[in-house]
Order: C-alpha cells, then structure tokens, then sequence
C-alpha cells in the first residue's frame, strides 16, 4: 500500500500526495464527501509547506468534489479564491489535467446555473490552449538547441617517455619511467 510506504518514510510530502490520489480515486468512484476531505486535508499541508502546484491542483479538483457533492457555497468559495490562479497561463496545464474532472462534475445533474457556466469557462480555458498547442511544441522545437559533444579520447602510449593523447593533441611528459 502507498500510503504504508509514504507513512514509513516519514515523508509528509508523500503521505499529502498520497491523500490527493486516494481523493482522485473517491471522486471517479462518486464518493465525493471522502474526496472533499482528501483534497482539503491534502491542500492544507501543500499551501503550508509552499507546494503551490499541487496546493492548487487540490484546490481545482476541491472545487469540483464540492460542487458534484452539492457543497455549492463552498464551491463558490473556493472558485473566487482560485480565479487569479486560473487567470495565470502558466498554470493551464493544471486545468488541462483536470479537464476530464471537470467534464465529470458538470455532468452532475443538480449544479447551479452560475457553477456550471463557471466551469464551463475552465473547460472553454482548456480548449484554447490545446488549440495553441501545435504552435507552441513547434516554436519549442525550433528554439530548442542540441549540442553534440564527442566523447573524451584520452590514450596512452609509453615507450621510454610517456606520452598522453587528449582531443587529436599529444601531450609529452619530461618524467621518463
């Protein structure tokens, strides 16, 4: 068990990340009430200890375990705390990871009108950017610079003076055996 591992190490890092998978698991198994919990208790620590990805990949996925729980005024709660966070393009990726999510709570059948618009944006949020995609691996690609090295040669020749080969140059040494 993850957990067993993550507890004997004595890593708070590793039991959190644990706690935020077991939340993952409980909200793609519906029990979004054991999900909330997780996230929450999961992103307490991570906003602690400075972690802001995944402090913010917990309150993501809070938001939509609160929602799909019918938890609104705390969904409502955690989006406006989120809302400069998602607005941060260099944090998309964490919407992109989740957008599966956040198809499944707003496939829940009882979430307000203003929740469902709201999460409709993360997902419209997400589409932009896979659009962008293709031009951004390709300007990635362009920029990207590969530097071949040859590997070392270094040989040894040792007749009467010792002689050292480095990079096509013979270095002679004085000493004499």
């Amino acid at each position: 068990d993850a957990m067993t591992l993550a507890s004997d190490a004595n890593s708070p890092y590793q039991v959190n990340l644990c706690g935020l998978l077991r939340g993952k698991i409980a909200f793609e198994n519906n029990d979004f009430e054991t999900a909330v919990f997780e996230f929450g208790k999961a992103m307490e620590f991570f906003a602690q200890e400075g972690h802001h990805i995944e402090a913010n990949r917990c309150r993501i996925l809070s938001a939509l375990a609160t929602a799909a729980s019918g938890q609104f005024t705390s969904t409502r709660h955690i989006l406006e705390n989120l809302s400069p966070i998602i607005q941060n393009p260099e944090l998309t990726h964490l919407l992109m990871s989740e957008s599966r999510s956040i198809e499944k709570a707003l496939n829940q059948k009882s979430i307000p009108e203003d929740l469902s618009m709201k999460f409709s944006g993360l997902l419209s949020q997400v589409s932009i950017f896979e659009q962008k995609l293709p031009g951004i691996r390709k300007q990635i690609r362009r920029q990207s610079q590969v530097v071949r090295l040859a590997p070392p040669e270094l040989v040894f020749l040792t007749l009467n003076t010792f002689h050292k080969k480095i990079h096509r140059n013979y270095v002679i040494s004085n000493l004499s055996p």
